[in-house]
């Protein structure tokens, strides 16, 4: 449902938010990545878009807050035309004559008789300056002090309009210089005042607020204390998720754009300036970076990063693989949908040596790192149906779209951000044991080896448990229980 909301031609930047929120409502993942992914697939091209894809928000909630700037200009933007219109319209009635009917209705209406004046409050209304801006609301409220909340209230609003906890406001009466304003209320669908600054709606806000419903809106002015608090809700959890060539590329799927881009490598050209990075500081790694990693070793970088909106484990960083994978049994427990793929021509090779036709192509967003220093993007994964001990693989398109430096022997992934060095740490163990599988499910378990490497992915207590076990003072024989089942075996005292 997420990635089937798209933004109609011709639909506003609001109204395609608003009907986001109400569609997706009864989703489960609510305030996620998931969410973010949904609004950037139903974009059309703008530069709201162009602005998400460049620092994908974090959650659906800092969407939206950055939405109301770019918001406010397309609002500002359709206003002066439509005043632009409204001039030419008056411009060209001036040049026409005045049709008989329109002539008589307005001699009728200056024969019919004026308003009483409603008192000295009203100010006179000055025709020669046009139509004056309906006043901003100015009666204080039905509270003394209201919360500080850490969005505006018209945030607020277009995130719980479609969770009906918000009472409905009374129906308020358009007048004329109402109408005519660019300004417009999404609380009382009318004109005349903007959202934020509608008396009605922080009432209504203030109200949900005493009553703890909108917790997640609050500033919070002190460090909270550790540990969840009673009434309070909590934020949506990161659901776990515990070699290569070919596939788009750079080089496009056509064989003569891959031909080209090989021929660009010889080839004498003009380079664009080079886009100003995070930072110009080298990225290296030094005996620092051992810390905790058990040596001699000679495993692969395995880490784990937040994927859409899941924290997927087993992902193998391959300097090597020209695309970014997810496998499918990943991909089915990330529940997305096959619907949902886009397809490519491109196989991939790599695997067993035959080519290999992915099911198709998805774009998600990625979080790397520890707050502050995380890093974030949209990449292409392109989803491979067959077996693997990895839940994905990050490859060089990923790499080079963070600027991203892996040491495999220093089992870290390391990358600039906007707070200083961030980085990710590999997961030994699950290295050792994604070799281990892959092992097993080439030939099965085949020697005492492949034993000795299983005990150091276990867990210390285990292993510390093992080391405790009694050993054998004489040397044994390993005899086969079965003739021709080397595998099968037992181990008797000299």
């Amino acid at each position: 449902m997420l990635l089937r909301c798209k933004q109609r031609e011709g639909e506003s930047l609001r109204d395609y938010l608003d009907r986001f929120s109400k569609e997706t409502a009864d989703t489960t993942h609510q305030d996620s990545l998931m969410e973010v992914t949904g609004v950037m697939e139903g974009l059309r091209d703008c530069p709201f878009l162009d602005s998400i894809t460049g620092a994908i928000p974090r959650n659906f909630t800092e969407l939206m807050s950055r939405a109301q700037e770019f918001i406010a200009t397309e609002e500002f933007k359709a206003g002066r035309r439509e005043e632009a219109l409204q001039m030419d319209s008056e411009f060209q009635s001036m040049k026409s004559p005045e049709p008989i009917e329109a002539r008589t209705r307005g001699e009728e209406r200056a024969e019919a008789p004026r308003e009483v004046d409603r008192g000295q409050d009203r100010p006179p209304r000055r025709d020669d300056q046009g139509p004056l801006e309906p006043r901003r609301l100015r009666f204080p409220g039905r509270y003394n002090n209201y919360t500080p909340l850490n969005t505006t209230r018209e945030n607020v609003f277009m995130q719980i309009q479609s969770k009906k906890i918000l009472k409905q406001p009374d129906p308020l009466k358009e007048s004329g210089a109402m109408k005519r304003s660019k300004k417009y209320c999404s609380y009382h669908q009318v004109r005349g005042h903007t959202t934020e600054d509608c008396i009605h709606l922080r009432d209504a806000i203030e109200e949900l607020v005493r009553a703890k419903k909108l917790d997640q809106f609050l500033l919070q002015q002190q460090p909270e204390p550790e540990g969840p608090q009673p009434g309070k809700e909590l934020p949506p959890k990161v659901l776990p998720l515990e070699f290569i060539s070919g596939g788009p590329g750079c080089g496009g799927e056509s064989l003569s754009s891959r031909k080209n881009y090989a021929r660009m490598v010889g080839a004498v050209q003009e380079l664009a300036p080079l886009k100003r990075s995070r930072s110009s500081s080298p990225i290296s790694f030094s005996n620092e970076d051992l810390r905790g990693v058990s040596l001699p070793h000679d495993d692969a970088l395995v880490v784990a990063f937040q994927v859409g909106a899941f924290m997927m484990y087993r992902i193998l960083v391959d300097t090597g693989s020209s695309v970014d994978i997810i496998f499918w049994d990943a991909f089915e427990r990330m529940g997305i949908g096959a619907e949902n793929l886009r397809p490519t021509r491109s196989p991939l090779k790599g695997f067993n040596g035959d080519p290999l036709c992915p099911e198709g192509v998805i774009t998600l967003p990625v979080v790397l790192g520890e707050a502050p220093r995380t890093v974030s993007a949209s990449a292409n994964f392109l989803v491979v149906r067959c077996s693997s001990s990895y839940n994905a693989i990050m490859g060089r398109p990923l790499l080079h779209m963070l600027a991203a430096v892996p040491s495999s022997y220093h089992m870290k992934l390391k990358f600039h951000t906007e707070r200083g060095m961030g980085e990710v740490r590999g997961d030994q163990p699950a290295s050792r044991r994604c070799y281990l599988t892959a092992l097993k499910d080439k030939g099965g378990e085949s020697s005492r080896a492949s034993e000795a490497l299983a005990l150091e992915g276990l867990d210390p207590e285990d292993q510390e448990r093992e080391a405790r076990r009694p050993t054998p003072v004489e040397k044994l024989k390993v005899l086969p229980l079965l003739e021709g089942d080397p595998v099968k075996t037992v181990q008797l005292g000299g």
